[in-house]
């Protein structure tokens, strides 16, 4: 099996004001990076493309005091939808969420989930996603808690999909 790693950075920031966390408002700051890993050529071809994600809106959980971000629903935020395009049968693999911008901390529990829209899913560390031939809508989710009261700050997180043939 060889695996191709396919990133795409969305850089979702929660904006914060001198008195404390403040929702969050989706970035407009996307952008794709495609990357092969060491070992396969650059003219290899692609298994699976994406595309250019759309929303994704990540917000604190709660206003007095908050300890967790994320984009799910029940915290009031909104899920990055997009769409991934396959030639051939293949797996998806998420990872957590990787900051890449604000205070720093290191979360007890964060994770990465992928559902499509006939409700298959996964969640980081988990087992793949098996993907059809043709095009799958995808909506992923981020979740991050710090334990503890997070400081102000602007908070961006990434995530990576990892695409096995």
């Amino acid at each position: 099996m060889k695996a191709r790693s396919q990133p795409i950075l969305l850089l979702l920031i929660i904006t914060t004001h001198l008195f404390g966390l403040k929702s969050a408002i989706a970035s407009a700051n996307r952008r794709f990076i495609a990357q092969l890993p060491v070992g396969i050529a650059s003219d290899a071809s692609q298994v699976c493309t994406f595309s250019e994600g759309t929303g994704g809106q990540l917000v604190t959980e709660g206003r007095v005091m908050p300890s967790k971000l994320g984009t799910l629903d029940t915290f009031g935020g909104s899920p990055i939808k997009m769409d991934i395009t396959c030639s051939q049968p293949a797996k998806l693999v998420v990872s957590a969420p990787i900051q890449v911008g604000g205070p720093e901390f290191k979360p007890v529990s964060a994770f990465t989930t992928v559902t499509t829209a006939s409700g298959d899913s996964t969640k980081s560390n988990e087992a793949p996603l098996t993907l059809p031939v043709g095009t799958t809508a995808l909506s992923v989710n981020l979740y991050v808690d710090k334990g503890s009261r997070l400081k102000v700050g602007n908070y961006q997180y990434t995530f990576k999909f990892t695409v096995v043939e």
